[in-house]
């Protein structure tokens, strides 16, 4: 089979996919964070103002522009942005099969796109009026950029490169500072292979085509944020604070819990707290209170996000273990599985607390056990073999740095901040790489060992 029909293939098996695991959503009224984008949307194309219904939002103005772009071609349709967003999803697919073919070789790339193709928790991604679809391709889009930039020492693709991510950004801002990351990494990679002079002009073709992009939203903001898009960095500062106070005296159960299930942790005696300390709800209520608060009295989003900005970081400088182990909690859900929730199938983003506080007596407590553990061991596997690919390819770092940077930026600005499960989704593809990688270094070592057992 030749390139172009297995990349039509592997288009079409991830739109098949991406039909199949949204095929309950088609039809179906949005709700919760969806409402928001959407009402955004409609602003845009109604006032020509970037409002929620009329009042002020703290969204990055990214998904809510491509929704507009939706709704005036086809009208207030959620359907055909579900539609749209499959296409994505199949297009991702190709963009990560071309990606592992260039660093990894033809077989890597045929396993690690039907991987990801076939992989529920991104899929059904797209039958949401959500962000996480649209980021996840822009994010796969841009490595795929940033790779053939390193490889091939073109500006055509680090014009691309910097263009995607700034797009990305203006659709999740959490990809903001990657900027950085991609700066020194361009340097590392190309201190061998140009003068510095040739590296500082690329990286000033890389800065202006990013900024392009985000200047017209930073203006109009009059740069309250400083060069941040988003006006929540104060919020999420302020929640780890608050979550330090209340999970560091009882840690050792807390990470009992969020590794193995607060069930389990019950069940081995580790854990004894309060329910609500499971929650990352239970202490954004009281944050989303004063935000409101703020806002009745006239503050705007960033003016509260600088507030809480002021109180959070002198408290973090006070107890930076306390920080660093309430982090690790994060780092340790952001990487927790992705289960299917519900009529709709869509995805649970708490698996913690499963069965815990005496939920579902009827159950058998083995049985609770088996279904609470065994997703975990799954995704345990998964990463045990990300990490052997890891370790096995640290060294080309010129092959494999813009896979491994993009994986450690996420889950470290998760990790400090809220580390929900479906946020990691973006990611999954270069996992899925990844585990197909550790995947063959060990069936190469299952067939050596099984050539020299011949031999003797």
């Amino acid at each position: 089979m030749n390139k172009n029909k297995r990349i039509i293939l592997i288009f079409f098996i991830a739109v098949l996919s991406g039909i199949f695991w949204n095929q309950k959503m088609f039809g179906q009224s949005i709700s919760s964070d969806q409402l928001g984008y959407d009402g955004i949307a409609m602003d845009i194309l109604n006032n020509g103002q970037f409002t929620d219904y009329g009042q002020q939002t703290f969204r990055e103005p990214g998904y809510s522009l491509f929704l507009a772009l939706i709704y005036k071609i086809f009208g207030h349709n959620y359907d055909a942005v579900r539609f749209i967003q499959i296409i994505l999803f199949g297009l991702l697919a190709v963009i990560i099969y071309l990606l592992a073919k260039d660093v990894f070789g033809q077989k890597i790339a045929i396993f690690s796109s039907l991987g990801t193709a076939l992989f529920y928790g991104l899929a059904n991604q797209a039958g949401l009026i959500m962000t996480e679809l649209l980021f996840a391709f822009l994010i796969c889009l841009f490595i795929f950029f940033a790779y053939k930039t390193s490889a091939e020492n073109g500006n055509k693709w680090l014009m691309f490169s910097a263009l995607v991510l700034g797009v990305a950004t203006l659709v999740r801002g959490v990809a903001e500072f990657f900027f950085f990351f991609a700066i020194v990494n361009f340097f590392i990679i190309f201190r061998r292979k140009i003068s510095y002079k040739k590296i500082f002009a690329k990286i000033i073709i890389f800065t202006v085509c990013f900024f392009v992009v985000l200047t017209p939203w930073l203006v109009k903001n009059k740069f309250r944020n400083g060069i941040s898009v988003s006006p929540l960095i104060g919020h999420f500062l302020l929640l780890q604070t608050e979550r330090m106070k209340a999970l560091y005296p009882r840690y050792a159960g807390h990470f009992a819990g969020y590794l193995l299930g607060y069930y389990t942790a019950e069940q081995l005696g580790i854990y004894g707290g309060s329910i609500d300390d499971k929650y990352i709800s239970h202490f954004e209520e009281p944050i989303q209170l004063r935000t409101e608060e703020f806002i009745a009295a006239g503050y705007d989003y960033e003016d509260i996000s600088n507030i809480f900005t002021k109180e959070a970081l002198p408290k973090i400088a006070r107890h930076p273990i306390q920080f660093l182990s309430v982090s690790v909690l994060n780092f340790v859900n952001f990487n927790s599985p992705i289960l299917m929730r519900g009529p709709l199938w869509q995805n649970a983003a708490d698996l913690y607390p499963q069965f815990a506080d005496g939920r579902h007596p009827e159950i058998p407590s083995y049985l609770k056990l088996i279904i609470v553990l065994t997703p975990r061991l799954l995704w345990f596997l998964l990463f045990f073999f990300v990490i052997k690919a890891v370790i096995k390819n640290i060294c080309n770092w010129n092959k494999i740095s813009w896979i491994i940077l993009i994986i450690a930026y996420f889950n470290i600005m998760y990790g400090v901040s809220s580390g929900l499960n479906r946020y990691a989704l973006p990611i999954y593809p270069f996992y899925v790489i990844l585990a197909v990688i550790g995947i063959s270094i060990l069936w190469q070592k299952i067939k050596e060992k099984k050539s020299l057992l011949s031999r003797e």
